[in-house]
């Protein structure tokens, strides 16, 4: 019976020692996730920045054109 105890008592420690495992591979999980999520929201807030100055430029472009070189946008 003692040798049961024992070996229930081991089990439960492996058992608390994997879910403290899987949770910290989460954690890391996670973390890779959201920083990369970040470096995404970085480059499209970029990216909208570009567009959004190239949208004016092209803007004042078309605006020294000739009327009928304009494109019709």
């Amino acid at each position: 019976m003692v040798d049961l105890e024992a070996s229930m008592k081991n089990q439960m420690a492996t058992m608390e020692n994997q879910k403290d495992d899987f949770g910290k591979q989460c954690e890391t999980h996670l973390s890779t996730v959201f920083s990369k999520v970040d470096q995404i929201k970085t480059k499209h807030d970029s990216l909208s920045e570009f567009v959004s100055q190239l949208t004016d430029i092209m803007s004042v472009g078309n605006f020294l054109l000739p009327p009928e070189n304009r494109p019709n946008v």
